[in-house]
């Protein structure tokens, strides 16, 4: 009896520990449980602060964007002279317009046609693969007073059409008007030397011996191992030749 007594004891004794122990693991669970969901709260609520701040960052900017569009729109206004429809910018040089005089034809009549720049530059470029370099040179100088900033002005286009007014034998101002338009728009240019060459060339042809020469001291001091350096040589020792035999 007494054995009975002490085992049903122990038995008690246990499975009350057990019990008890089960409890406390629920508490502790609940407590962890608890301090979890407020933490998730306390985060909730910080990224609802992130993203309200965000959006107020966002909307700021954007207020600054619009400031500084329409500050250089007032700024673009400014600098815009009343020439060629408000085309062109206060810093450029036009180049010397071919003026006909009675003389010869205007092909552009850009009074009556008013083109655009793209139909400017197509109809130069095909006369100059043509070799129609009066009516090529014509059409390129229009599409540069009237268009300075054209995307269509490259390096290239400006050669060619210095390179027109050369070839006409008549537009040898506008020829070096085009060049330094050139060596100011691209002071890198891969056609510097090619540039400062014909530049001189159109001094020679227009009698302006003076600039000619400066153009071949440059040359001789700077580029004397050069293909242009030969070529503008040659026409300076014509110069000599003939100021000998005067």
């Amino acid at each position: 009896m007494r054995a009975f007594l002490f085992i049903f004891l122990v038995t008690g004794f246990i499975f009350y520990s057990y019990k008890g122990y089960r409890l406390d693991t629920l508490l502790s669970s609940y407590d962890v449980g608890h301090e979890y969901y407020y933490k998730s709260l306390k985060l909730a609520k910080e990224n609802q602060d992130l993203k309200a701040k965000l959006n107020r960052t966002q909307y700021d900017l954007e207020k600054l964007k619009n400031k500084n569009h329409y500050l250089s729109l007032k700024l673009n206004e400014s600098d815009e002279s009343t020439t060629g429809g408000g085309r062109m910018i206060a810093s450029f040089q036009p180049i010397e317009s071919i003026k006909r005089n009675g003389r010869g034809i205007d092909h552009v009549q850009y009074d009556i046609y008013k083109w655009g720049e793209y139909k400017l530059y197509t109809i130069a470029n095909r006369e100059y693969k043509l070799k129609n370099y009066t009516k090529a040179s014509q059409f390129y100088i229009e599409l540069i007073n009237q268009y300075p900033e054209s995307k269509y002005l490259s390096e290239e286009t400006l050669m060619r059409s210095a390179f027109s007014c050369y070839q006409t034998g008549e537009y040898y101002k506008q020829a070096k008007n085009v060049l330094d338009y050139l060596l100011r728009k691209y002071p890198h240019t891969k056609h510097f030397l090619k540039a400062k060459l014909w530049r001189g060339l159109a001094s020679f042809q227009q009698g302006d011996f003076k600039d000619f020469t400066e153009t071949v001291e440059e040359f001789r001091k700077k580029y004397r191992n050069t293909k242009e350096w030969e070529i503008i040589r040659k026409h300076y020792e014509k110069i000599v030749v003939r100021s000998q035999n005067i």
